[in-house]
């Protein structure tokens, strides 16, 4: 009922209907022929849900199995009229094989990832899993921008992988963020958290900076950049290690002499700085270009020098 609303009140906009069903296939088929005559522009197959589904055999379940997620999209493949999406997660030691099970199936795309499964925290006074309830709780999906370098991750893992359109979802809260997805691969992205946070307005923001974007670029539509940072992974043996990076104080000024890059070069890194009256000064002998104290420096002070080993 409320697809047939919303495609009646807004008959130009796309509308995809996330379904998962049970450990019964025909389930499956049952939702698939809901959704259509409902009046749904495409299904997205949720194989990736973390909050309980596990429990019963579905969700994320069935996202770590390739020969499930194959025989599932086939299946409701085959019935469907509209084009099918497969949802993976992230709950997974490599999701290339789901991806090409997914492909293998007949999906039309793929989008991923979805919630990464986690525990939120620990009353350390109760002792209480959080959120707790009446003292209990349990594993879920934790979303929001801390897991978008773990959906950039595997969106390029996919893009390498099949030759589907890809919806990038995790993470995203601005139009940058959206850029980084589209050039490892995405056709298109998916928002959820940054909405429940912002409101829809946050859309109109993210659209106008990604035109802004592409105008500045020179580009005409964000297919021109689609995949564009792919050719720029390689494994970590073919990486040029002839260059290293040599911290350097770019201005004296802003430096507070607070000591932090000291410490974390001296418990954490190679013990190549020490502090002076005029700021930390680096002994290149010893630095390994880790970077480390690039990180800690809250005011920006010290910058990268780069140079042939």
């Amino acid at each position: 009922e409320e697809i047939t609303t919303i495609k009646r009140e807004y008959p130009d906009h796309i509308l995809i209907a996330s379904i998962m069903g049970d450990t019964d296939p025909a389930s499956w088929q049952n939702l698939t022929a809901r959704v259509q005559e409902a009046g749904a522009d495409a299904l997205e197959l949720n194989f990736s849900c973390p909050h309980g589904m596990p429990e019963f055999g579905v969700g994320s379940v069935i996202g770590q199995n390739p020969s499930m997620i194959r025989e599932l999209t086939r299946m409701v493949a085959s019935d469907a009229d509209i084009p099918v999406f497969v949802k993976l997660t992230p709950n997974i030691t490599d999701i290339s094989p789901a991806a090409q099970a997914a492909a293998d199936g007949g999906a039309d795309g793929i989008s991923a990832i979805n919630s990464v499964q986690s525990i939120l925290g620990i009353d350390i006074e109760s002792f209480d899993p959080l959120p707790s309830v009446c003292g209990y709780s349990t594993s879920g999906g934790y979303s929001g921008p801390a897991v978008k370098p773990i959906g950039l991750a595997m969106v390029s893992q996919i893009a390498r992988t099949v030759r589907l359109p890809i919806m990038g979802i995790g993470g995203i809260t601005i139009w940058q963020d959206a850029v980084e997805y589209i050039l490892l691969g995405a056709s298109a992205i998916q928002l959820c958290t940054t909405v429940m946070w912002n409101g829809y307005g946050i859309i109109r923001d993210m659209k106008a900076g990604m035109s802004a974007y592409l105008d500045r670029k020179g580009y005409h539509s964000p297919d021109d950049i689609r995949g564009a940072a792919l050719s720029h992974l390689k494994t970590h043996q073919a990486l040029d290690r002839s260059r290293r990076m040599y911290p350097v104080l770019g201005t004296r000024e802003t430096c507070t002499r607070c000591g932090q890059c000291v410490t974390a070069c001296r418990d954490g890194g190679y013990q190549a700085m020490k502090m002076s009256i005029d700021g930390p000064v680096v002994k290149r002998d010893v630095c390994d270009g880790c970077g480390l104290c690039f990180l800690v420096c809250s005011t920006g002070s010290l910058v990268a020098t780069q140079e042939k080993t």
